[in-house]
């Protein structure tokens, strides 16, 4: 897909311009989102975080917890910047790799307790997301935990607003690149049902947000 290659490009070269920054406080602008992060991360041992950008969950669960963290992103520029962050906040349980579903398959079965992405499979392809839960379902540990964390639903609405196009049936594009792609609620437990089994769902809204556009969290269990 020509927009989702784009959107790889993009991420990229947004994360050239970051800095790494030393991290004094956490405020997530949501206290029920940072409250359910502290309490997923705090009996693991080993989190795959997964499209990890520049690591920000990956360093709060570094810092709230004594597991060792595994973050893995396709974007060069993502992975240096989050290296360059833990060693600024000396967090020594955290590892990044360039990487993305061709890596996970290098990876030994049973080899993360829990797994965490926010904001990844609702911008790539469907039959990509569906390979990284295969994986997913492979290296994570019987009744691992798996935190999947997506960008509210898009209405035709609100992708007017920002000036999103539809190209295909469920994809939508800004200037190119591919953006989102936009099931329901149902759509997702219907598609992450079939790898794990789902123990609840729960929307909520940042604080900054006025549109009070509603975040999507599904929690689940892995069961082989």
């Amino acid at each position: 897909m020509e927009q989702y290659e784009r959107a790889l490009v993009f991420w990229d070269e947004n994360f050239s311009k970051a800095e790494a920054q030393e991290i004094i406080d956490w405020n997530l602008g949501s206290k029920i989102y940072q409250e359910i992060l502290i309490h997923f991360c705090a009996d693991k041992k080993m989190i795959l975080d997964f499209g990890c950008g520049n690591g920000w969950a990956s360093h709060f669960f570094a810092a709230n917890s004594n597991a060792n963290i595994v973050g893995i992103d396709q974007s060069m520029n993502a992975v240096k910047i989050a290296k360059e962050t833990s060693k600024l906040n000396c967090y020594e349980n955290t590892k990044f790799l360039v990487g993305n579903q061709t890596y996970l398959k290098t990876l030994p079965d049973d080899s993360f307790d829990a797994a965490f992405s926010n904001n990844v499979f609702d911008v790539i392809p469907t039959d990509l997301a569906e390979t990284v839960f295969e994986q997913f379902k492979r290296i994570l540990k019987p009744d691992a935990e798996l935190l999947i964390v997506l960008n509210y639903e898009l209405t035709d609405k609100r992708a007017e607003e920002i000036k999103m196009k539809k190209f295909d049936k469920n994809c939508f594009e800004l200037d190119g690149n591919l953006r989102a792609v936009n099931y329901s609620v149902e759509d997702w437990k219907k598609i992450l049902g079939k790898y794990f089994e789902i123990i609840k769902y729960k929307g909520f809204n940042y604080d900054w947000d006025t549109a009070k556009a509603e975040r999507r969290i599904f929690f689940l269990k892995n069961k082989k």
